[in-house]
């Protein structure tokens, strides 16, 4: 069997992705812990056998932004979020389960073909993903919030375009300013800066009313 250290490419595909999406299982079987749903502390909408229909949503987009990766795709977080999209629709899941899981494990497996199982060095290529994903990246992020609508999407004013609306900014640049979201921190841990394309792109921007809640409250 091949070692942890020697992943690699499409390889590194078959292996990871799949245990990437059973973390994601596992996650809510864990009791007491931080965070929503356990397997002893359902809520209304969703319990532990909903995360695990979730899962396999899930690992269909890790695999296909792995693989998009592997291929040189330009974009493998926009790969993994449009096939997300889509398993989360052929599964008629349209509550938000994992928005927040998927937003950090689709980079993660995207890092997969050229981290060679390093954790340290997924997560750094994980980061250097967000950094340089496109705004189709970005469209598909607000199309998932447009479906799914997490609870966290109450009223909002800031610098961000509204969830009705079309981003104009590549995936990183977007998360950098959502400054109170636990996991937007985790996904792109870069200081946070106001670049000057970030800046014109926001210009005119409509301004909603007051943030509620954090998107933690999501996951």
């Amino acid at each position: 069997m091949a070692s942890v250290t020697s992943w690699g490419g499409r390889e590194a595909c078959s292996i990871g992705a799949p245990a990437l999406a059973a973390g994601a299982v596992i996650e809510p079987l864990a009791h007491p812990k931080p965070g929503a749903v356990t397997r002893l502390r359902p809520q209304a909408d969703k319990d532990v056998f909903t995360f695990a229909v979730h899962s396999a949503a899930l690992a269909s987009a890790l695999l296909a932004s792995c693989e998009a990766s592997a291929s040189g795709s330009p974009d493998p977080i926009a790969v993994g979020l449009r096939a997300y999209r889509a398993s989360l629709r052929r599964l008629g899941l349209r509550v938000n389960v994992g928005l927040g899981q998927a937003l950090m494990l689709i980079p993660l497996s995207a890092s997969l073909p050229t981290s060679h199982g390093s954790p340290e060095l997924m997560a750094g290529r994980a980061s250097e993903l967000i950094m340089s994903s496109s705004v189709e990246a970005s469209r598909e992020y607000y199309v998932l919030l447009r479906d799914l609508e997490p609870s966290h999407l109450g009223s909002y004013r800031g610098p961000l375009p509204d969830f009705r609306e079309e981003p104009r900014l590549g995936l990183g640049e977007l998360l950098r300013l959502v400054t109170w979201d636990l996991v937007a921190s985790e996904v792109q841990p870069l200081p946070l800066h106001r670049s000057s394309s970030a800046s014109r792109a926001l210009t005119g921007s409509p301004l909603e009313a007051s943030r509620t809640t954090s998107a933690l409250d999501a996951r």
